[in-house]
């Protein structure tokens, strides 16, 4: 196996945290797919991100499933990977076991830690590119989820910049689908009706914005941007009728 230098970023627990780099957990917009998150990086006004550590958790009792197509770019896992005579034999799996200090239970549970270090010898080697995806997972049932990403900088030095004299607050998105065909006419938990669970939810998010990472986008009926009397009163005027 080719010999290289890499850093493993993410044991740098001195470094600060990322500069402007946004993560985004975006849900599949088909029927096949409405269950499939992809949690996508953009670094391109921060410079090179070296690696990330992340909780990524779901809603519902739901379960995350095996990561698969997994950055070929942040493809050194320290939690798991196995080097011999500075050869990578192994670099392991993208998650944090849950044995290890800090880290979720993984797939199979309702939340997993990812942590991916990027290979590369710098001078020689391209640099990682500024946006790209880490990896896609499925999640039990076939309802949109609700995600969260936030950063794990306590046990794994959260997400390192190559430059570690830039920090800046992380910024964490995600994007549903919104998949229902009663979504705007009340339906926010995208189940085809429209009753008092979708008013909770409205009543949980009212007055936040619809991309705000901690509040359900698709209470936002009215696809303006903001969720308030507007959405309301979609609500009111459909709650209980056929779609």
């Amino acid at each position: 196996m080719k010999k290289m230098i890499f850093v493993l970023a993410l044991l740098l627990m001195t470094a600060p945290a990322m500069a402007g780099v946004k993560l985004t957990a975006t849900t599949g917009s088909t029927a096949a797919d409405f269950n499939l998150v992809t949690i996508s990086y953009d670094g391109n006004s921060t410079g090179n991100i070296r690696a990330f550590a992340v909780n990524i958790t779901v809603n519902g009792g739901k379960v995350i499933k095996e990561p698969t197509d997994v950055s070929g770019t942040y493809r050194i896992f320290p939690g798991t990977i196995t080097i011999w005579q500075n050869d990578i034999n192994d670099p392991g799996k993208c998650y944090a076991p849950a044995t290890d200090p800090g880290a979720l239970e993984g797939p199979g549970t309702s939340g997993m830690t990812l942590e991916m270090g990027s290979l590369y010898q710098m001078g020689v080697d391209p640099n990682p590119p500024p946006t790209g995806i880490l990896c896609k997972f499925r999640v039990s049932g076939t309802i949109t989820p609700v995600v969260t990403i936030t950063e794990e900088v306590l046990h794994r030095g959260g997400v390192v910049m190559e430059n570690t004299g830039v920090a800046a607050n992380p910024v964490f998105k995600r994007v549903y689908g919104c998949h229902s065909g009663c979504q705007n006419k009340g339906d926010a938990t995208m189940d085809n009706a429209v009753n008092y669970a979708d008013l909770n939810a409205l009543r949980a998010t009212i007055f936040k914005v619809a991309s705000d990472p901690a509040h359900n986008p698709c209470c936002d009926f009215d696809r303006n941007g903001a969720i308030n009397y507007g959405d309301l009163n979609l609500l009111r005027t459909n709650i209980f009728k056929p779609c």
